[in-house]
């Protein structure tokens, strides 16, 4: 993977800028916005498997909410089991920290202590599933995908040392995208989705490794041939009905119905 890469894409597009503005300012929105950035940056991941990565998209609230409302439900679904621990070392530091017998509060801390590593390593493995389930939600286009765990596995373990640098520059991206905040709070309608969209297109390089793979179920991805001009057209994931009937569960359906609220009619 090609890190540099991720840092200077954005400039071939002329109006970078502007787009990353307004990306930043509809991602101020309760509830639409977060999803919207999800939304957006599975297009710019799709966009740079296909090579097409020399623009950057342009607004599109109803194909981008869709994207991101999908991929929401699936990292909800993995962080279950973040949250149980995180429950529990609240539990154990109200109960046995509390008390007023050393021997229980020493137990309580080791416990604790225990619980805490393990919930920084369960972070960091998570981080990694759900990074492989996004792909897979880009390329198939339903929940079901995100979900399936032997494939999930299987793309990680086979891409171990890819997936570790995959988090790490998400750490660093983060911190990039905090900076706004830190040296101005306007600066991060800039900062926050110019970090999503580095992220966003390293996990597309990934993603075209990951498809050229044998643990990939998806369809190769047949990139844009550099002596063709690419015109800035839109690039969709599949829709479920593209995919085939079994591909649908009870979460893909229920997502769907949001979605025809969503499509302005």
């Amino acid at each position: 993977m090609d890190i540099s890469r991720t840092f200077n894409f954005m400039q071939q597009d002329k109006d970078w800028v502007v787009k990353l503005l307004i990306v930043g300012l509809i991602s101020l929105i309760p509830v639409i916005g977060p999803l919207y950035l999800a939304g957006w940056m599975m297009e710019i991941s799709k966009r740079t498997e296909l090579g097409r990565e020399n623009m950057l998209p342009d607004v599109d609230f109803a194909t981008y909410i869709k994207y991101g409302l999908k991929y929401w439900v699936v990292n909800l679904i993995y962080s279950i089991p973040i949250f149980l621990v995180s429950m529990s070392v609240s539990f154990c530091s109200s109960v046995l920290l509390t008390s007023d017998n050393a021997f229980l509060n020493f137990v309580g801390f080791i416990f604790v202590l225990l619980l805490s590593v393990l919930n920084m390593l369960l972070a960091v493995a998570i981080y990694g599933l759900t990074y492989a389930s996004y792909i897979r939600v880009m390329n198939n286009g339903t929940i079901q995908s995100g979900l399936d765990f032997e494939i999930i596995f299987t793309m990680v373990r086979e891409n171990f040392r890819e997936f570790l640098i995959l988090i790490g520059m998400g750490i660093v991206y983060g911190f990039v995208a905090s900076l706004g905040f830190i040296v101005c709070c306007v600066g991060i309608l800039f900062t926050a989705p110019f970090a999503s969209a580095a992220i966003a297109n390293l996990i597309g390089q990934l993603s075209t490794k990951i498809c050229n793979g044998p643990v990939s179920q998806s369809k190769p991805v047949a990139a844009a041939k550099p002596s063709e001009p690419v015109q800035p057209v839109q690039v969709t994931v599949p829709a479920e009905g593209e995919i085939g009937p079994d591909r649908g569960t009870i979460l893909d359906r229920a997502v769907d119905t949001i979605e025809d609220a969503v499509e302005p009619t």
